[in-house]
């Protein structure tokens, strides 16, 4: 059950962190700062952070009333600012997506978000075999949806799926399985990268 989305009005700038050891006061504070200098736009509808139970991991999405109000903080030099300094506390470098609105995973208990670099001139294998690996998961306990959404230009250069489940053990027994293995192994040659994360919300 792939969803696809009319024309959305509002979008989020979704960045994931991998914090490095004693970082994550200093962290926050800085993603403090940042809802205090959106808090004065019209633009900016609020922000949300999700965290593993590590702490090591850190999701922040921010939402906008628009795809080019989102791309616009995207771009602008406050934000780089920031980004500069936060990027000093991550062990890897930080990945960062707009998300266009997600429709019907109201049910999930728990997402995994995967972020996906393309090699050049792969975009069409890779669309097929994005569809093998959904008509998969469909198959697993607890499955609630996904959503996959093809590089924009201009805004995001990866492809960006959202697989929701009901329960965190449902999501887990379809990550480990050897059906997915094998898939993503198979995606390897075609792939420039490839990021997981786990989270508690479909932003």
């Amino acid at each position: 059950m792939t969803q696809t989305s009319p024309a959305p009005e509002g979008a989020s700038v979704v960045t994931h962190y991998q914090l490095k050891p004693g970082t994550h006061e200093a962290f926050a504070r800085v993603q403090g700062e940042i809802s205090l200098a959106l808090a004065g736009s019209p633009l900016s509808e609020g922000s949300e952070t999700h965290t593993d139970p590590s702490g090591a991991q850190q999701t922040v999405a921010r939402r906008f009333s628009s795809t080019a109000a989102a791309k616009s903080w995207l771009a602008s030099p406050d934000r780089e600012t920031f980004e500069v300094g936060l990027a000093q506390m991550c062990s890897v470098e930080p990945i960062t997506n707009i998300l266009l609105p997600v429709l019907g995973v109201d049910a999930a208990g728990i997402t995994s978000v995967v972020t996906t670099r393309v090699k050049a001139g792969q975009d069409s294998w890779f669309a097929e075999w994005q569809g093998r690996i959904g008509a998969a998961q469909q198959q697993f306990p607890g499955y609630v949806g996904q959503r996959v959404q093809a590089p924009i230009p201009g805004v995001n250069p990866d492809w960006v799926a959202i697989i929701a489940f009901d329960t965190s053990e449902h999501l887990r027994a379809w990550t480990d399985s050897p059906e997915r293995k094998a898939l993503v192994s198979e995606s390897a040659p075609y792939i420039e990268r490839y990021d997981v994360r786990t989270a508690d919300s479909a932003f």
